[in-house]
């Protein structure tokens, strides 16, 4: 099984993991941006259903039908729900308890962001390996590398039920790399049991991944470009860890070329 860095802390699982649910969502599509992230947010049942409940009463609280979208969220000029047109620093204060929830409810927090200029032509061992077609898109490697470090997370008496946001541009090539993969490493196929494509109205932990996925991208678009934005503050405070009771760890695998050369030559060496 691949060893990466900067992803999960296999030390901080459940004693007995069962299933893990682990919701994802991209942000940015590599024809026009300079980073596109794939995050998500993942919890056993028990942590699902309390994220779920605590999310209703958080968007009944505010006003906010039909689920919590982040791209209008942070329109701060405007209303949001309840929440008046205000200051960028009033709505980052606004939308902390989104942050909150999701930190003291789930179990784990995946963030890959991948810059797209560095993807180009790197990808062949899972042209090779899987038979998978030129993955010529980040998002599908970074979506390998989310099914391989979560399969190293649950451990031996592990599943994986992967639930991501639906997008007909990248469902059918996403379903084809799981099975792809999963035909040429037994253990994935033993681990990941399930892939659903879903909308997000009905799945609150997608919210939640595109929360993470949106301030991702920005964050990593200022680390690898330097791009400045107004919400720093918000991804700061989201993947911070600041009470005792706040369970979620966070990890981060920001690629840029020479990172994303590392991780080419770990997969080749994958069997």
């Amino acid at each position: 099984m691949l060893s990466t860095v900067d992803m999960l802390p296999c030390s901080e699982r459940e004693p007995f993991m069962g299933f893990l649910y682990a919701h994802f969502d991209e942000s940015g599509k590599k024809s026009d941006h300079l980073v596109v992230t794939f995050c998500g947010v993942c919890g056993v049942r028990s942590r699902i259903r309390k994220f779920e409940e605590a999310w209703g009463v958080l968007l009944r609280r505010y006003g906010i039908p039909g689920g919590f979208h982040t791209i209008d969220a942070l329109r701060y000029s405007r209303p949001y729900g309840t929440i008046p047109a205000q200051k960028p620093e009033d709505r980052l204060e606004a939308l902390k308890p989104f942050a909150d929830c999701i930190n003291k409810h789930l179990e784990i927090g995946m963030i890959q962001a991948w810059e797209v200029e560095g993807n180009s032509g790197q990808w062949s061992v899972l042209q090779n390996q899987a038979s998978l077609g030129k993955p010529d898109d980040p998002y599908f490697v970074a979506f390998v590398r989310a099914m391989i470090e979560l399969a190293k997370y649950v451990g031996d008496d592990g599943c994986i039920s992967l639930i991501c946001d639906h997008d007909q541009e990248t469902a059918l090539k996403a379903y084809a790399h799981w099975r792809g993969v999963c035909n040429v490493d037994p253990e994935l196929n033993k681990k990941i049991v399930a892939l659903t494509f879903a909308d997000d109205k009905h799945f609150p932990a997608l919210q939640a991944a595109d929360f993470a996925s949106w301030l991702a991208r920005r964050e990593a678009a200022y680390v690898l470009h330097g791009k400045t934005y107004k919400f720093k503050p918000l991804y700061d405070y989201l993947t911070a860890t600041r009470r005792r009771d706040f369970r979620c760890s966070w990890s981060y695998c920001f690629a840029d070329k020479e990172k994303q050369q590392k991780i080419k030559n770990e997969l080749e060496a994958i069997k």
